[in-house]
């Protein structure tokens, strides 16, 4: 009947109800404030509840920050040699690659990467540690790609982290 709402900073301010209620429609923003009649309707209401809705504050969200590259790179290096395969395997699929979809400010250093992937001129080794590289560019423009992808449900690279 009713939902709580919070401000920018997890603050209670009020509830909106999701039927009518004493001639208020639908969505309506009732503010948390004890002089409002439709409030103390609410508060009546919501005592009677079997489990009433919580009027507290919410934490404070978490500030986030995405993770450098290079440390992204270091989980990749852990990753086995089935999976670094799966995840280049499905960000070169299609046409144009996926890797070049949604690559957001990256997408020139990700052309360039993709080229020298393709390229004799490298070892192996620097092969590999280009397409980690590039993967990771990738990660940092779509966070959830190595969150449990669909083509490898067993990778879980996490890309943010809590800022300081």
């Amino acid at each position: 009947m009713y939902t709580q709402r919070y401000d920018n900073s997890n603050r209670f301010v009020g509830v909106t109800n999701t039927v009518a209620v004493g001639g208020i429609p639908p969505g309506s923003s009732i503010p948390a404030n004890p002089d409002n009649s439709h409030y103390k309707a609410f508060l009546q209401w919501n005592a009677q509840q079997p489990v009433p809705l919580s009027l507290a504050d919410l934490a404070p969200p978490v500030k986030r920050m995405l993770r450098q590259a290079t440390a992204i790179v270091d989980d990749l290096v852990a990753l086995t040699t089935g999976q670094k395969t799966a995840i280049w395997t499905d960000l070169t699929a299609g046409s144009p690659p996926k890797l070049l979809v949604n690559a957001g400010e990256y997408k020139p250093a990700l052309e360039e990467l993709r080229l020298r992937a393709r390229s004799s001129l490298y070892t192996a080794q620097q092969m590999t540690e280009m397409k980690l590289f590039a993967a990771a560019l990738y990660c940092l423009a779509n966070p959830t790609y190595l969150v449990n992808p669909s083509f490898d449900s067993t990778i879980n690279v996490s890309v943010d982290q809590v800022a300081p």
